[in-house]
């Protein structure tokens, strides 16, 4: 499944594009211009595979992959915290990350609108469960079918289409 992009930029906004241990910045020098490159990794608390650091835990793949179980780290601490397991538990990084953000939050709480980064939120979150449900990326191929002479549909189609109805009265 991996990570959705709206779930990236929760993570890469509420963290202020720094290492939530040591607070480096995570992309490119403001005066390189021609080149892009980011630092950042997006380390799982728990850990998303069978065998990877702290992965005993009753997550789902897509819990695993979600903004909640995710920290930015710079590589030197996603490596510290994955080979260090006694040191770094699940319940510390979490706090580590809460702490991060509070400081985020409070350094930068004048230039932050948590209205419009909520709407934002939401919105994006719109946008992913259209593209999933309503197979958004297929689309030709399905609305082809739907307008032939002998239309068609896939059985789950009417009751995935209710699904992402239901998200965005919720949302709404």
């Amino acid at each position: 499944m991996g990570i959705k992009q709206k779930d990236i930029k929760l993570l890469w906004g509420r963290s202020g594009n720094r290492c939530a241990i040591c607070k480096t910045e995570l992309t490119q020098d403001a005066s390189a211009v021609t080149s892009s490159f980011t630092l950042g990794e997006q380390a799982h608390i728990v850990g998303d595979k069978a065998g990877s650091a702290r992965s005993t835990s009753p997550l789902t793949a897509e819990q695993r992959d979600s903004y909640h179980n995710l920290i930015l780290l710079c590589p030197t601490h996603h490596t510290e915290i994955d080979s260090n397991e006694a040191d770094w538990p699940i319940e510390r990084l979490h706090q580590v990350k809460s702490e991060h953000e509070l400081w985020v939050t409070e350094t930068l709480s004048e230039t932050i609108d948590h209205v419009k980064l909520a709407k934002q939120a939401t919105i994006a979150s719109i946008v992913d469960s259209a593209v999933d449900l309503c197979e958004l990326d297929n689309w030709q191929n399905w609305t082809g079918f739907a307008l032939s002479p002998d239309p068609r549909w896939i059985k789950e189609r009417p009751d995935r289409i209710f699904d992402f109805r239901q998200k965005v009265i919720a949302a709404i």
